[in-house]
């Protein structure tokens, strides 16, 4: 669930809120701070909380991480509860939303996916797979270019998968350098050079 706690409670109308702390205020010197309420320049976002008590820094910490604690739970409570009534699917079985997604789907839409043919599943098919998924822009250095432009493109991934067709079936090995000859996935070395020839370098895909 990529949103905030403070957001999924709002959007999922949880009856335990997270509230406010001041995080600003927490330091070796007031760690048994007992006195008036910190003033607004000591939350990380707008103070809502009109106060009137002492306040307890440790009381209120305890205070706060509970609540955060019991929000949390009954968040994943909810959304458990919903994805269950949708699709009879408990998500807390699944590790990704992705994974909960194609199950989802599987289940809704079963006419468009009952001529797939899932890849046979062994140790040597998967071996040549797992190569080729090494995620997406995850470079260690920071590129630059002398003379060109570099374009990062958002939702490649999903649009891909939308638009394109994939390789489906059960697969069989060809061995040809001309890509023309099959449609499918392909162990390939690729050669670059600089226009002028003067840096080379390689990298397997």
């Amino acid at each position: 669930m990529p949103r905030p706690l403070e957001s999924l409670c709002k959007d999922l109308s949880s009856q335990i809120i997270k509230g406010e702390f001041p995080h600003k205020f927490v330091n070796l010197n007031t760690l048994n701070y007992k006195g008036i309420w910190p003033s607004a320049e000591y939350y990380y976002k707008e103070k809502t909380q009109e106060n009137s008590s002492v306040f307890d820094l440790k009381a209120s910490c305890i205070e706060y991480l509970e609540r955060d604690c019991r929000s949390l739970h009954e968040i994943l409570i909810k959304f458990q509860s919903l994805i269950y009534k949708l699709v009879n699917i408990d998500p807390l079985t699944h590790s990704t939303i992705a994974s909960i997604s194609n199950r989802a789907w599987r289940i809704l839409d079963k006419d468009s996916i009952k001529d797939l043919y899932n890849i046979p599943y062994n140790k040597e098919i998967f071996k040549h797979f797992k190569e080729a998924y090494h995620g997406g822009l995850c470079e260690v250095y920071k590129p630059y270019i002398n003379k060109g432009s570099y374009l990062d493109v958002n939702s490649q991934y999903s649009t891909a998968m939308y638009l394109s067709n994939f390789p489906i079936g059960k697969p069989q090995y060809i061995e040809s350098n001309n890509l023309d000859d099959y449609y499918g996935v392909c162990f390939a070395k690729i050669d670059t050079c600089n226009s002028d020839n003067t840096e080379r370098g390689y990298f397997t895909i």
